[in-house]
């Protein structure tokens, strides 16, 4: 078992795009975002002709934007 914590901050990501008088104007913002998660590994051999492995990383993630800007 193996838990991870990270943070990333964008300051110039993606959001919309929005329609204005025919024009396309796109939407930027700073975005925050805190990821927190688990990686998981087990090995089982019940025989010597038999193993049984899982990995699995299950996380969560949540995220936020301001300082919305348009290009």
């Amino acid at each position: 078992m193996n838990p991870f914590f990270s943070e990333n901050v964008e300051n110039f990501q993606y959001v919309t795009t929005l329609d204005k008088d025919g024009q396309d104007r796109y939407i930027f913002g700073k975005m925050s975002q805190k990821t927190m998660g688990l990686v998981l590994r087990v090995n089982y051999s019940p025989t010597p002709n038999l193993s049984i492995r899982y990995y699995g990383q299950p996380f969560g993630s949540a995220g936020s934007y301001s300082d919305f800007k348009r290009i």
